[in-house]
């Protein structure tokens, strides 16, 4: 991926990533603190009106790289509380992110309660009629083998239909 395309790709702002940017706006050079003030300030914003926020990739990175520099390694250190430098790797700051290069991301529409109720009944009738073939097998399966049982031990019929009723 080019350099440009980094400029322009989007990635969600989630809150777990929110919470880890917060602190760094003291921390950085001037120029990602501005960045990454106006883009905490626009994620608060677009949360109250109901839409995605998005951070850069390209900052993103940026403050990767900041993270792994001699004194974006002593800044994080002397943070108190002292800052995890793993945190700001890449990979810890887009994990549970969402990328898109057109910045619209579609609505996250959790699987509907209807869906998993009509699954949890699919499964309960499932063992209902389980439970019931089960039933209907153990009571044809008692009868015979005591009609078997009768036959081998010779007795009369009326003696096996009384005993079987």
């Amino acid at each position: 991926m080019q350099n440009n395309e980094h400029q322009i790709l989007s990635v969600s702002l989630e809150e777990h990533l929110v919470e880890c940017l917060g602190p760094l706006p003291a921390l950085l050079p001037t120029d990602l603190s501005r960045q990454l003030t106006e883009c905490l300030h626009s994620a608060s914003v677009k949360r109250q009106e109901g839409a995605t926020p998005t951070i850069p990739h390209g900052l993103l990175s940026s403050i990767s790289k900041w993270s792994r520099t001699e004194s974006g390694r002593a800044a994080l250190s002397t943070h108190a509380p002292s800052l995890d430098l793993r945190n700001y790797d890449m990979i810890s700051l887009l994990a549970g992110t969402r990328t898109s290069p057109d910045r619209k991301f579609p609505l996250y529409a959790p699987e509907s309660d209807a869906r998993e109720e009509e699954r949890v009944r699919v499964i309960n009738d499932r063992k209902a009629i389980t439970t019931l073939l089960n039933a209907i097998l153990s009571v044809c399966g008692a009868g015979f083998a005591s009609w078997y049982a009768a036959g081998q031990v010779r007795w009369r019929d009326e003696w096996v239909s009384g005993v079987l009723c």
